[in-house]
């Protein structure tokens, strides 16, 4: 658990300065989560990812958030494994977002992965780089821009029983780099969480933990995001 000290320490330190070197604004809610997947043939398998990001309560007093859904995503994917620890993905996203405004915000996406794991000890290792290319709807004009960007994860995973069940301990952070010639900034995005996983049964797992995003809304602008996530992870054998 000493992971999931050091994550809130850092997480409040950074949005800490950038509130007061910004005009950052910052929320606490909820992250509900489902991460389903199966086999199609050997090499191929098929995932649903599915997500809602909901601020409950505004850090920043200022800033009226109107109990909004931040954040709708859902992810179809195929995934071809090349080995049993480098795999190739492609898949179609549909998300709707809204940051405090009247009409939301659509946005289509594919993206194309590759992935790599490895053991280290009793840690699994986990890399990942993702190449987005993102059809936006932007509300106030009805116009459609498109983008693209690249994403970079790494991971860790150690096995532990708890009780009687077999779980695991995991920590990812993510980095989003924009590669389009309009973008404002090359650093806009980042995800960072830690998550605390315990099996139900051969097909289902839960896992919770902390889920902190960060959004850079201007100049020296951004929106912080602290959540509880709760995800329900299941896989067809």
């Amino acid at each position: 658990m000493k992971n999931t000290g050091y994550f809130l320490f850092f997480t409040l330190i950074f949005s800490s300065f950038q509130s007061i070197h910004g005009q950052s604004r910052s929320v606490v809610g909820l992250f509900p989560t489902l991460d389903h997947s199966g086999p199609i043939s050997p090499k191929l398998d098929y995932s649903f990812y599915l997500f809602g990001a909901h601020p409950l309560m505004n850090v920043v007093p200022k800033f009226e958030w109107n109990n909004q859904i931040l954040l709708f995503y859902t992810e179809q994917a195929i995934h071809y494994h090349w080995t049993p620890l480098i795999a190739f993905s492609g898949a179609y996203v549909f998300q709707k977002e809204r940051i405090n405004r009247e009409v939301m915000s659509n946005e289509n996406r594919i993206h194309f992965q590759a992935t790599a794991k490895y053991q280290m000890n009793r840690f699994e290792i986990k890399n990942r780089i993702r190449w987005d290319h993102r059809w936006i709807g932007d509300p106030n004009s009805d116009q459609i821009f498109y983008s693209h960007r690249f994403r970079f994860l790494t991971g860790i995973k150690r096995p532990l029983k708890i009780a009687s069940k077999t779980g695991y301990l995991s920590f990812s952070e993510e980095f989003f780099l924009n590669s389009s010639k309009n973008s404002s900034a090359l650093f806009g995005e980042n995800w960072m969480n830690t998550a605390l996983g315990i099996e139900i049964n051969e097909f289902n797992k839960i896992e919770s933990g902390p889920l902190y995003i960060t959004w850079k809304t201007a100049d020296r602008s951004w929106l912080h995001q602290y959540y509880f996530q709760l995800t329900w992870v299941s896989r067809i054998k």
